[in-house]
């Protein structure tokens, strides 16, 4: 099916946060749902959250949807999420993210070739690679690296073709640390 879904990556338990991150107000708004509106705006085909708690289900109106790979971090995740997408494309946005909009991931899509797997965000002197627009053929590659043991998105990644897309350092900023 042509168009693009979107992923709201929502697992995880913030740790170094401290508290639930989709659920921190920042500048009167949840991270979550700032998160959801962002990549419902980029989405034609649907959003839905990978992992996550009901309640924020109920807070952004996605469903929850869930894989063997559940609890083994981020490229489990997106393997996952790329399984179950019924489109040829697939967004991701992991949820703590407040500067990205959707005309953010809306260039991601575009930016994505037909030749190439993914197109990732750069910024903040680094890839953010759960920023970004999916060719969703590549979850054979991605899914065969990790059952092969890796972990790593960065490496996971050199088996893949991959475009940069610059964005600004604010956009990027993800909140790993309550502010100040």
């Amino acid at each position: 099916m042509r168009g693009v879904c979107g992923v709201l990556l929502a697992g995880g338990v913030s740790s170094r946060f401290g508290e639930d991150k989709f659920v921190y107000e920042h500048e009167g708004e949840s991270l979550g749902l700032r998160a959801a509106r962002a990549l419902a705006g980029a989405a034609t085909a649907g959003c839905w959250l990978q992992g996550g708690l009901q309640q924020h289900a109920t807070l952004t109106g996605f469903e929850i949807r869930s894989g063997g790979r559940e609890g083994t971090g981020p490229l489990g995740a997106l393997v996952d999420a790329l399984e179950c997408c019924p489109t040829d494309v697939l967004v991701s946005l992991p949820c703590d993210m407040p500067g990205i909009r959707s005309e953010d991931l809306t260039r991601l899509v575009a930016s994505l070739s037909p030749g190439s797997d993914a197109a990732v965000a750069v910024g903040n002197s680094r890839h953010h690679w759960l920023v970004a627009a999916w060719n969703v053929g590549c979850r054979d590659v991605l899914g065969s690296v990790f059952d092969a043991g890796e972990r790593s998105m960065h490496r996971a990644m050199k088996a893949l073709l991959v475009v940069d897309v610059p964005m600004d350092d604010d956009v990027l900023t993800n909140l790993n640390r309550k502010p100040e």
